[in-house]
């Protein structure tokens, strides 16, 4: 029997996830993490991972995009309109939540992969809070408050293109490529990082999986009449139509964001098979049960308002170039910096960034 290019796309989400899933369990890569040892061990190796994803995520999508294959213009994180305050508010309640919580959403999905049922408990309050702020009795607060302060940019929130247009010059491409040159070399310039392999190999996986995600999709929109969006990874929203359609079966079914949610499930449980460490977790307290859900109502609520999670502003976007990118990381950063001095320091503003107390 043929299978649909919905179908095939869903496949191409589930294996980009079950890679994303390795590089997190072997890999080691998550946001908190990475942000943690920047401010607490001075140890950027994790965050020069990350900028080796982006560089990879945004060369792979670029080339996708030049070369025809993909409308990258038409994807969700360059089309949506600009939403500073929301951006802004989401961001830093996303990673005040992270902190809490001690990853992001999908450092959670990779948890419960490892055997944590504190994971399983928070991813499915990350998707009840998280659906309830977008579509759910949360929605008309959250349209009233954020919506008036969302910016309508004429075309597309391409940062390469709205500087094109404002100096007059076609800048996009040289900025894209410079962009890219100056995260490789930061990232690689590192002596210790580039004798961390793991670090460098997960950075290169988790890049490859959110350009290939832009790749599938888009070559899927091109194929069908059917509705597919143009996107790569995110996991908040789905984490809410994974768990609508699990009791449902309504909502979008699995598609290209269920399945990757999937396959990252199932690409850390594969990694901590392989590893031999995968082991039965649960919260030590009612205490630390109670931090873990705030933390994903946090991440739920601040993850939408965002427009994405770390990983969907992160990388995703940032892949794409889009304006949202460094204003969503740079308000997770912040939030998270927050959140680590408050449960590491016993205060809000520690400095940024920080060590911890003797």
């Amino acid at each position: 029997m043929e299978m649909s290019v919905a179908t095939m796309v869903a496949l191409g989400g589930l294996l980009g996830g079950v890679f994303l899933g390795i590089a997190s369990r072997w890999g080691r890569f998550c946001t908190l993490g990475a942000l943690e040892d920047g401010f607490y061990g001075h140890d950027f190796r994790r965050l020069r991972a990350w900028a080796l994803a982006i560089a990879t995520g945004m060369l792979i999508t670029h080339l996708a995009w030049w070369s025809g294959l993909v409308s990258l213009e038409e994807s969700f994180v360059l089309s949506a309109p600009f939403a500073p305050l929301g951006l802004v508010v989401g961001g830093v309640v996303f990673g005040f939540g992270m902190a809490l919580t001690g990853t992001c959403p999908f450092g959670v999905l990779a948890r419960v992969g490892g055997g944590d049922l504190r994971s399983v408990i928070v991813l499915l309050v990350i998707a009840v809070a998280g659906y309830a702020t977008m579509v759910g009795i949360l929605s008309p607060l959250r349209i009233a408050i954020f919506e008036p302060w969302t910016l309508a940019l004429e075309g597309n929130q391409h940062m390469g293109r709205l500087l094109s247009e404002a100096l007059g010059v076609p800048l996009s491409g040289p900025l894209v490529l410079c962009t890219i040159v100056g995260l490789l070399w930061w990232a690689l310039r590192d002596r210790a990082f580039r004798r961390t392999p793991r670090y460098w190999i997960s950075g290169l996986i988790v890049g490859a999986a959110i350009g290939a995600g832009f790749l599938v999709t888009g070559l899927g929109a091109k194929e069908t009449f059917e509705i597919i969006p143009i996107k790569s990874h995110s996991f908040v929203a789905p984490t809410g139509q994974a768990v609508l359609y699990a009791m449902t079966q309504s909502s979008r079914g699995i598609d290209f964001g269920v399945a990757a949610l999937i396959g990252v499930i199932l690409g850390a449980w594969g990694t901590t098979l392989v590893r031999r460490t995968f082991e039965w977790e649960a919260c030590d307290d009612v205490r630390e049960l109670g931090r873990h859900m705030t933390g994903g109502v946090l991440m739920g609520v601040g993850g939408i308002l965002a427009l994405g999670c770390s990983v969907g502003q992160g990388l995703t976007a940032a892949s794409a170039f889009a304006l949202s990118a460094p204003l969503a990381m740079l308000a997770m950063a912040l939030g998270a910096r927050a959140g680590l001095g408050f449960l590491v320091e016993g205060r809000l503003f520690p400095g940024f960034p920080g060590r911890a107390k003797p």
